[in-house]
């Protein structure tokens, strides 16, 4: 009968850490999330340098989780994230009047929008990832 439990716990401990997991997942990319909207209504209405300090605010947010998320994530998708935080960050920096800048940030941001979507999904709780 020992061994029904202790196999029966290690199997609820091993549910319980990925819904937790799932459920911290959610809640870092939808906080990185908010910050990368920001930029991108600051980048359509012509505010470039308040799209860049989102940008910034983000990045230092994905930073400070880089450590998490690099034990729980496929590092393929964090590096595809990673790249366009970094050219989101180099278009944020420059001081430039041009829209095709603006538009570009946009383009680039909503890219990321989508990347920071797909990390969330890649850990949720769903037929789709267990199978």
């Amino acid at each position: 009968m020992k061994p029904f439990f202790l196999s029966a716990s290690l199997l609820i401990l091993t549910l319980v850490f990925c819904l937790w997991n799932a459920d911290t997942v959610t809640r870092k990319t939808q906080a990185l999330e908010e910050f990368v909207s920001s930029a991108q209504t600051c980048a359509e209405s012509g505010d470039m340098s308040g799209a860049g300090k989102y940008i910034d605010k983000a990045y230092d947010y994905w930073l400070g989780e880089q450590t998490y998320f690099h034990i729980v994530m496929q590092h393929d998708a964090l590096d595809s994230a990673e790249s366009l935080f970094c050219r989101l960050r180099a278009l944020g920096t420059e001081v430039n009047d041009e829209e095709s800048d603006d538009a570009e940030f946009c383009s680039d941001a909503a890219e990321l929008l989508s990347q920071l979507r797909l990390l969330r999904e890649l850990e949720e709780i769903s037929i789709k990832n267990i199978l």
